[in-house]
């Protein structure tokens, strides 16, 4: 099943793939919409070298920015 409001990302560390997301704005949850992040994984060559923290961290401020977030839960 395909929903229009998600989008999946690379992540990617040096020009190397190391992980995925997935993410989107659903306008009728909620009173203003909802942003979601429903899928975010490191490759498991890619774990235990804190490269989920940093992805996770920037992909967040990405959001923010991208959808202007004033909240989060």
């Amino acid at each position: 099943m395909e929903c229009k409001y998600y989008k999946p990302v690379g992540l990617y560390s040096d020009n190397s793939l190391v992980g995925f997301a997935m993410y989107g704005f659903f306008p009728e949850e909620g009173e203003n919409g909802r942003v979601w992040l429903d899928g975010f994984l490191i490759d498991a060559r890619y774990q235990g070298l804190g490269l989920g923290s940093i992805m996770l961290k920037a992909l967040i401020q990405r959001l923010t920015k991208e959808y202007n977030c004033n909240e989060s839960i």
